[in-house]
């Protein structure tokens, strides 16, 4: 696990911190969760700016900015392209607590609703051929998170794992064999797993990606050629920086 110096996850990480999209932010902006758009052009993610809750943003190639949900009550964060690139999923709520998931298109209108549990429900991700939408639902204030899948029209919710401990930010594979998560140990840290694409079920396994020991991992997504997964890496005392591992096919 290294951070972001191979000339091939340069390359494709480019499309966000190059060119036009490589200024300062601002003093007081706070930008997480990066996501690109087919092809790399545009960039999604989500924004504290000043001491407003934080909105869903896109960036254009020439680093030009949109804010896609501008709402002053909520917390809309995480979101993530449908493959096509003509929807955005993402989680929102009048607290952190307490997050549905929504979609809405990728210019921002027509925003509805896509899933409220009894619980919290977080990092949403497409798959890969768009049949699938996986996230993290975290079951009372003191429960862990596990992981499901639902279909986009909200049928076939499934659970995939059934752990003591919490998972969250789920990706496909580019493949679809596998499913790429954040697992917490004891300690609250965490590190990157897979598991079958179906879930923990009729004795699968996961299997350890990365071996961080004291840092977190936050923010998982795939590079837009599909070689690499980049996240956050790192602790609240020191600060993060991206990191990137080859992807599991």
């Amino acid at each position: 696990m290294k951070a972001l110096k191979t000339a091939a996850a340069v390359a494709t990480f480019a499309s966000v911190l190059a060119s036009g999209q490589a200024h300062a932010a601002p003093p007081g902006d706070r930008n997480f969760n990066f996501n690109f758009g087919p092809g790399g052009q545009k960039v999604i993610f989500y924004s504290y700016r000043g001491n407003a809750r934080p909105d869903i943003y896109v960036r254009g190639p020439n680093g030009e900015e949109k804010n896609l949900t501008a709402r002053a009550d909520t917390w809309d964060i995480e979101p993530d392209y449908s493959p096509d690139g003509s929807k955005i999923i993402y989680a929102s709520g009048p607290n952190m607590g307490a997050l549905t998931l929504r979609i809405m298109n990728a210019d921002g209108s027509h925003d509805r609703l896509f899933y409220d549990g009894d619980d919290n429900e977080v990092a949403p991700n497409w798959s890969p051929d768009s049949q699938w939408i996986i996230f993290s639902n975290k079951i009372g204030d003191d429960g862990q998170a596990d992981l499901y899948r639902m279909r986009p029209d909200g049928s076939h919710r499934q659970r995939l794992t059934h752990d003591k401990l919490s998972q969250t930010s789920p990706v496909y594979s580019p493949s679809m064999k596998t499913i790429i998560f954040i697992g917490f140990n004891e300690d609250g840290l965490s590190d990157l797993y897979s598991m079958p694409a179906d879930g923990l079920h009729h004795g699968a396994t996961v299997t350890k990606l990365s071996h961080s020991d004291e840092n977190l991992e936050y923010f998982l997504t795939h590079t837009p050629n599909g070689e690499h997964l980049i996240f956050s890496q790192g602790d609240w005392d020191k600060g993060f920086e991206m990191a990137h591992i080859p992807a599991p096919k």
